[in-house]
């Protein structure tokens, strides 16, 4: 298997949620740890890219395996983070993007990762079938 970064996007000002995001309860722990927990699983590193909040989620995340980036430019959008970790992200072959607020379960990132080393593509986008049975686009690997 090639050797897989993690680059978990974390950095949003929660605006419509009202609280932060990355610390929001999801099955038993925050939506950060539990990102980290199945990242860990998969034997990827995560780097995390904080903004908002970022000195609380350092606190909380400080004894996991998983290198933090904090983008200072956070409010210049999603855009500022990517670039931020993927300067930061250490020599990988392919690299998991994910965000904060759309936890996969293991078994799916597991499936994506497969497909992706199948199609021997560059880059591969997830694509959900939403109520409609429209295609709906999920983070590129």
């Amino acid at each position: 298997m090639s050797n897989i970064g993690g680059l978990l996007l974390a950095a949003g000002l929660s605006t419509r949620m009202g609280e932060s995001k990355p610390l929001l309860e999801w099955n038993g722990k925050s939506l950060i740890e539990f990102h980290i927990d199945i990242l860990n699983s998969l034997k990827i590193k995560p780097t995390i890219v904080l903004g908002f909040c970022s000195e609380t989620i350092i606190q909380k995340i400080r004894n996991y395996d998983a290198d933090i980036i904090v983008n200072s430019n956070y409010k210049n959008g999603k855009t500022s983070s990517i670039i931020i970790g993927l300067d930061a992200i250490s020599k990988v072959d392919d690299i998991l993007l994910m965000s904060i607020d759309q936890p996969r379960p293991k078994y799916i990132l597991e499936k994506l990762i497969k497909k992706h080393f199948q199609s021997g593509k560059e880059i591969t986008i997830p694509k959900f079938i939403l109520e409609d049975g429209s295609l709906k686009g999920g983070h590129p690997v």
